[in-house]
Parts: C-alpha cells; structure tokens; sequence
C-alpha cells in the first residue's frame, strides 16, 4: 500500500489525477483503513466533478475517523454540489472547528456563502484562505470572480494575477485572466495568457 500511496501523491502533484486517482484506489484496496487516502480520491472527485466518487471516499473515511477536518470539509463540499446549503456550512464550520488554519476549509467556506449571495462573508472567507495558504490559487481566482461579479475589474485583475503568481501551471486562474483582458478589447494579452497554459497531460 504505501508505493501506491506515494506513487498516488507523485502523480498528484504532477497534476496527473487519473493517474493519481488509480493509484489511490489500489492503496486503500490493499488497506481499507487509509483515511489521508480515501480523502484524496473524495479530493479527486470533487476535482472531476463525479459527486458520488467523492461522497463515498469522504463517507467511508469519516466512519474511520468521524472528527477528520479534512473529511467534514470534503463533506460539506458534497452538500453544497447537491445545492443542500444549510448542511454543506454545518458541515464545513465543524471541519473548521476542529482545524481553524485549514485554508481549504476557508476556500469551501467562502464558495457556499457565494452560493447564498453572502458576498462580504464570502470574501471574508477567501481572504482568510488565502492568508493562511499564500499560494492557493483557488481562493484567488475566488475573490477575482467576486470582484467581476460586483463590477470591479480592476480588483478582478489584481487577483487574477496573484492566482497566476501562486501557481503558474493554474489552468483556471489563466482562463479568467484572459477572458477579462479579452473583456477589455487586451485580446494580445489574453492570447499570450492562454499560451501560456501547459501543454501536456490532462490535469
């Protein structure tokens, strides 16, 4: 089990997640007890989008450890994809209880008061996130998208770009930062921008 997990976490960080996400299964099919592993595939699903995929990982190592941060965070991050709000910041503020310096938690956080039209607490939210963890791209792109939201694109520039200095090879981050200097008529900029994007293995 732990070559798979460190053969899991490898292709992780290479951006490679199918990959990853193979190599995961086979580690917590040889030890079902795994629980950092289980929350990386629940991690991987939410990524992909496929729900089900990350509600049985996160369920399944919440049975193994039921006041995992990580998990009660993933969990909530569940409720909100079903749109069940309530739930998904019960969730979410319970994870953060147990771990308060969790910026991923602040980042699920910030996305469902987002979802609620909280947009000060959201980007209180983001902010925080992004405090604790200077290079989460995420959170940027975040408060850029708020700030579009709100009719501020220079804010949204400014994020934008902090998203790209976090984290170069952040798909995300530079789409909205071309799409808003194709906004603006920058259509240069956003061209170099988007060819700036790693070519290569689908994240």
């Amino acid at each position: 089990a732990e070559a798979h997990r460190a053969l899991g976490r490898a292709y992780r960080q290479k951006g490679w997640i199918f990959d990853a996400r193979g190599a995961f299964e086979r580690a917590i099919e040889i030890r079902p007890d795994l629980v950092d592993e289980h929350l990386d595939l629940a991690s991987i699903g939410l990524e992909l989008g496929a729900t089900q995929i990350a509600e049985a990982a996160t369920d399944a190592a919440l049975r193994i450890e039921p006041d995992n941060a990580r998990g009660l965070v993933y969990k909530g991050m569940v409720f909100a994809r079903r749109n069940e709000l309530p739930a998904a910041l019960a969730s979410i503020r319970k994870g953060l209880a147990v771990s308060p310096e969790m910026a991923e938690g602040h980042l699920a956080l910030g996305n469902v008061y987002r979802l609620q039209g909280q947009t000060e607490q959201a980007a209180i939210a983001y902010r925080k996130a992004v405090a604790i963890e200077p290079g989460l791209a995420e959170a940027y792109v975040a408060l850029g998208a708020l700030a579009i939201d709100e009719g501020r694109p220079d804010e949204a520039l400014q994020s934008f770009q902090a998203a790209v200095a976090a984290n170069a090879r952040h798909v995300l981050a530079r789409v909205s930062l071309a799409r808003l200097f194709a906004s603006q008529g920058k259509f240069d900029d956003a061209i170099t921008t988007l060819e700036a994007i790693p070519q290569g293995r689908v994240p």
